[in-house]
């Protein structure tokens, strides 16, 4: 099935389900009861998004989103509103991995602000490994409310495998980070971690990896400004 935005959607300037593909695709996340897989190089999903995904796991689906970690993400603006909604979407059951920018190598060229050269750029949902979704849309708020996007909603078993299998292969620690929540000794409150591996061998940091501190300063004050509902 075909889905798209109607060009209205831009020309209201409101929020009209009729208009959009969200309500689709939600009706197909709706259903899942064993698996949910989101492919989004970039992710936003605001507070709204963010309840609805912890409350998916926490009916016991296993929800997991591949996206692009802040090395890796050539828009670092994108990369705020993701992270303002990181550790709610952990509490609430969501494991995340981000692609790594590449495997143990310094990346100059994201230092100063631009692509890495090795960005995800795939989106797509698998629901228990049955129903399929490939499009246009990021899983943020600029697509969902001011781009117009499309896409195919399909049942295929064949193509939800292909695309498992490339979420399994990129979510390897050596290919992504899997960021979690580790509660150290006698404490209530889980610290953010970022778990892979380079050569063979388990790493773990504690602030997002691969990146300037330059960079890291950047984010930081962008973390200031009211802009989620335009990333």
């Amino acid at each position: 099935m075909l889905v798209a935005d109607q060009p209205e959607k831009i020309e209201t300037g409101k929020d009209e389900p009729a208009l959009r593909i969200g309500p689709q695709i939600k009706t197909m996340t709706d259903q899942a009861q064993q698996e949910l897989l989101l492919i989004s190089p970039y992710f936003v999903p605001g507070k709204d998004d963010t309840r609805y995904l912890t409350g998916i796991a926490g009916r016991g689906v296993v929800v997991k989103v591949l996206t692009n970690s802040l090395a890796s993400n050539d828009e670092p603006a994108t990369h705020v509103g993701y992270s303002r909604h990181r550790r709610a979407l952990l509490e609430g059951g969501v494991e995340l991995y981000e692609l790594r920018a590449a495997a143990g190598t310094a990346q100059p060229a994201t230092a100063k602000g631009k692509s890495s050269g090795l960005s995800l750029h795939a989106k797509a949902i698998v629901v228990d490994q049955q129903l399929v979704f490939i499009g246009s849309m990021n899983m943020d708020q600029r697509s969902k409310l001011l781009n117009t996007e499309m896409g195919i909603i399909v049942d295929c078993p064949l193509l939800a495998a292909a695309v498992k299998t490339f979420v399994d292969t990129a979510t390897q620690p050596a290919n992504a980070y899997h960021v979690m929540l580790i509660a150290p000794a006698g404490s209530s409150q889980g610290k953010m971690q970022w778990q892979g591996s380079d050569g063979g061998k388990s790493v773990t940091y504690d602030h997002d990896p691969d990146v300037t501190m330059q960079r890291r300063l950047e984010v930081g004050f962008l973390t200031l400004l009211p802009i989620e509902e335009m990333l």
